[in-house]
């Protein structure tokens, strides 16, 4: 985890490497799902400042939002930890130093071996508010279904301009916000359209007053000609001081484009 002051405030952070945000799990390893996610953040939220962590295999499932009732049949996430840190170990991402990680009550301890588990050039940006939000969330949707959604949405960034009112100069800043039709979201992360959606209505709300980690917009105008309509998707950027600005270039980049093409009919 790293800080990051925005708006002057000091805020924690993950950096969530963007290879994995991008694609659906199963094309960088059959045996992984969604909930890599969880666990990638878990480990980095509660590490210490020597790169270790330190725990059990159920105690790494509450850090991931999950009750543990020992008295009854483990969950089926168990099975999928033990998986998640095969693959990591694999990967260089951590190794383990002491105790035995697939023994659900024995304490163990892994080195996160930062240079391999942090993208330090290329990863996505999640405020750790975002994972409480997630994984507290008593959506029927899966917690790393919702976090990987949530990491694609945060994941583009678009170039806008703004002409500076006291000089006449052009300034170009990097935003981010995300406009994405549903079936695109689908089709690259694997996940059915219909789940999506539901996904989306969870993390998202129109009002910046929602706890929720997106803020959405609808498209004002879509309409380029008689019969003719302009494909414009819902419009989200994080729930954050300077949200107007952000969903304003996204909303410019779609004018320009129906003013483009009615000049063509």
């Amino acid at each position: 985890m790293f800080y990051l002051t925005k708006n002057y405030e000091r805020r924690l952070y993950f950096g969530v490497p963007r290879e994995y945000v991008l694609n659906n799990i199963k094309n960088l390893d059959e045996e992984l799902d969604d909930f890599f996610f969880v666990v990638y953040c878990a480990i980095d939220k509660w590490r210490n400042i020597a790169w270790r962590y330190r725990g059990t295999l159920l105690s790494l499932l509450e850090d991931c939002g999950q009750i543990i009732d020992k008295k009854k049949k483990m969950p089926t996430s168990v099975k999928k930890v033990i998986t998640i840190l095969d693959y990591m170990c694999k990967k260089d991402m951590i190794k383990v130093i002491s105790g035995n990680y697939r023994v659900c009550d024995q304490e163990f301890i892994l080195e996160i071996i930062e240079s391999n588990y942090v993208s330090k050039d290329n990863f996505i940006s999640l405020n750790a508010s975002y994972f409480d939000f997630v994984i507290n969330s008593k959506s029927s949707i899966k917690k790393g279904t919702l976090l990987h959604i949530l990491l694609y949405c945060l994941s583009p960034y678009v170039k806008g301009r703004k002409v500076d009112k006291e000089t006449g100069e052009i300034i170009e800043n990097w935003y981010q916000v995300f406009s994405e039709p549903v079936s695109k979201i689908s089709k690259n992360l694997g996940i059915s359209k219909n789940t999506v959606s539901m996904a989306l209505n969870v993390l998202s709300d129109s009002d910046e007053h929602s706890s929720k980690p997106l803020i959405m917009r609808e498209h004002s105008d879509y309409m380029l000609g008689i019969g003719k309509n302009c494909s414009c998707p819902r419009i989200y950027t994080t729930n954050e001081y300077g949200w107007e600005e952000r969903i304003q270039v996204e909303w410019d980049y779609y004018d320009k484009k129906i003013a483009k093409s009615k000049n063509h009919n």
